[in-house]
């Protein structure tokens, strides 16, 4: 095989074989398949993925375009670069299209979404792209291998990040980075804040914008973002959830400094509006509310804007933003 690619790994008519330990893992319609335990699989395979997401053509070129401004930020080498986690492509199809990257290489747990990748997005590629089915926690490349590490929105996925984390750090070249585009504690909890806020006056008040259904909705999206007090690393009970983390900034700064990263930071997603009433907005529709509801609370958004937001703007965080990891 090419350098650079699986240099462990022998090609052995339809398998590939390590001259180590002498496993065998099967290539499936030219992709390999390097997943260990057999029962390892994703839930996302079950439902339309970009469907459900609001993924389409214009959502795949904005994505991109936000990773191009942190790339830029970060200068970033645009030799090698690994995405952990591509699912259906939504990040995947700017690296190939849009991208200065010489080499890509795309992983995810499911064959199916890499497929998917493969079929509909490898035509008028600029570079050249390839596929492993593998596990974010047996990431099968050499050491030194990548310049760049990225995955979008999949970290607070996994269940041992902290492994991924380890193992990526283990195949960046010196000097190159790692960044994940993922939920912040320090962006997520003034969500969780004026949510609450909100379901609070309007029963102090008696307003009556809300109805039971409407509160009882605001309480498990509140608990959701604030279940670490609740949880706190009870393992057994995140692996039952999809979204199994929020991350908090001082936690990961130190956990990087302990695996060996020379530096770690975060970066906001686009400029924080430091109103907030974008973010809590965004999550109104998410959870299927009337937007005109929203507006008898703007005076919460006023407050917080000349407030908080106002005087923090450097320091707050988006509720997704991100995380930058460099060797």
């Amino acid at each position: 095989m090419e350098a650079g690619q699986l240099p462990e790994l022998l090609l052995e008519k339809r398998n590939l074989r390590c001259p180590r330990c002498k496993c065998k893992y099967p290539i499936e319609r030219g992709i390999p398949n390097l997943v260990t335990d057999p029962k390892l699989r994703t839930k996302l395979e079950d439902i339309d993925y970009d469907t459900a997401h609001g993924i389409d053509e214009k959502r795949r070129i904005n994505t991109f375009s936000d990773w191009q401004a942190v790339f830029d930020n970060q200068c970033v080498s645009t030799d090698r670069i690994l995405e952990i986690g591509s699912g259906t492509g939504n990040l995947t199809w700017g690296l190939m299209h849009q991208s200065d990257f010489r080499e890509v290489f795309a992983t995810d747990i499911s064959g199916k979404f890499l497929r998917g990748i493969s079929d509909a997005f490898s035509a008028g590629a600029k570079n050249q792209t390839y596929y492993y089915i593998c596990d974010a926690n047996v990431l099968p490349f050499n050491k030194g291998t990548f310049d760049v590490v990225v995955g979008h929105s999949v970290l607070h996925h996994f269940l041992n990040y902290e492994t991924t984390l380890e193992s990526v750090f283990r195949i960046l070249k010196p000097g190159g980075v790692a960044i994940f585009y993922e939920p912040i504690i320090q962006g997520k909890i003034f969500v969780a804040f004026i949510l609450d806020l909100v379901s609070r006056i309007d029963r102090a008040q008696a307003m009556g914008v809300l109805d039971e259904k409407e509160h009882e909705k605001i309480r498990l999206i509140v608990g959701h973002i604030t279940k670490e007090k609740r949880l706190g690393a009870d393992k057994k009970k995140l692996a039952k959830m999809e979204d199994k983390y929020i991350f908090d900034l001082g936690s990961l700064s130190k956990l990087a400094h302990r695996i060996g990263y020379s530096e770690f930071g975060s970066m906001n997603y686009r400029e924080l509006l430091p109103n907030y009433r974008a973010y809590v907005f965004h999550q109104w529709v998410m959870m299927g509310f009337d937007t005109i509801k929203l507006q008898k609370f703007e005076f919460i958004f006023d407050s917080f804007g000349e407030t908080i937001g106002g005087l923090l703007a450097q320091t707050i965080s988006t509720p997704m933003g991100f995380l930058i990891f460099r060797k």
